[in-house]
């Protein structure tokens, strides 16, 4: 495969040649790249989320995995949750 840099830079021709074309056609690409950015804006607190409850899980499952039949007990935002581990994947 490509290095980093020159997969970056095909991918900004691509994107510069999709731009010309759309202008080309009577698109504005100025209003396709700011709902694009807004649309990162507003995805971005969510993918943090996801992002660190799955690194979360993964840290607890590498360093301390469950075993069946135990009995675990968590506080999430204020509500509890608790039970023992019925199977493990």
């Amino acid at each position: 495969g490509l290095p980093i840099c020159g997969q970056s830079s095909v991918y900004c021709v691509w994107v510069a040649a999709l731009s010309l074309f759309m202008e080309l056609l009577g698109f504005s690409t100025q209003t396709w790249l700011t709902a694009g950015g807004l649309g990162t804006v507003l995805l971005t607190p969510a993918g943090r989320g996801i992002f660190t409850n799955f690194l979360s899980s993964a840290m607890i499952h590498a360093t301390r995995p469950f075993v069946v039949n135990e009995w675990i007990q968590t506080k999430i935002e204020d509500y509890e949750v608790s039970g023992t581990v019925e199977f493990r994947i």
